[in-house]
């Protein structure tokens, strides 16, 4: 990676990633703990409970943590190979 700051985020994406995975996983283990269905669509997909609620809301939290994660990876590998080829150049 060409730059300091580069390296350092290319050491925390697998984590923000891993914890984005880890929280959206357990949001959805959680939900259904408590009785949310899977695989449920229309009028039978209503929450039933806090519970069920909090589970969302973990697992929305964790999805958008892992997207950062996701995001943060291709704009390292973006700006990885900018730089090569400018070098090569």
């Amino acid at each position: 990676l060409p730059s300091e700051q580069l390296r350092r985020l290319a050491r925390w994406q697998p984590v923000i990633f891993g914890v984005g995975q880890i929280g959206f996983v357990s949001g959805f283990a959680y939900a259904g703990w408590y009785g949310l269905g899977r695989k449920v669509y229309g009028h039978e997909q209503a929450l039933h409970g806090i519970e069920q609620t909090i589970g969302l809301g973990v697992m929305g939290t964790g999805g958008t943590v892992a997207l950062v994660g996701g995001a943060l990876f291709f704009y390292l590998v973006a700006r990885s190979w900018r730089a090569r080829t400018a070098a090569l150049s």
